[in-house]
């Protein structure tokens, strides 16, 4: 076996997505079909990081997180 199928072969399986997506939970049943925006932001990587850990120890999207924070901290 050459080196690069003996590397493929370790390989741990790769995760499959969940049969039904989550839906953030902005996007409530009030406004499901709410018009939404592209956002393109430079943030500092120490702050990517930290959103990025939120999302995984929350189980959830960093777009979900993102938009909890952004209305928590426009209201």
């Amino acid at each position: 076996m050459n080196d690069l199928a003996s590397k493929m072969s370790r390989r741990a399986p790769a995760k499959t997505a969940p049969a039904t997506p989550t839906v953030a939970r902005t996007l409530r049943d009030d406004a499901p079909d709410a018009p939404t925006k592209r956002l393109s932001a430079e943030i500092p990587a120490d702050l990517m990081r930290r959103l990025k850990m939120r999302s995984v120890e929350e189980d959830r999207a960093i777009r979900e997180v993102l938009i909890d924070a952004l209305e928590d901290a426009l209201k």
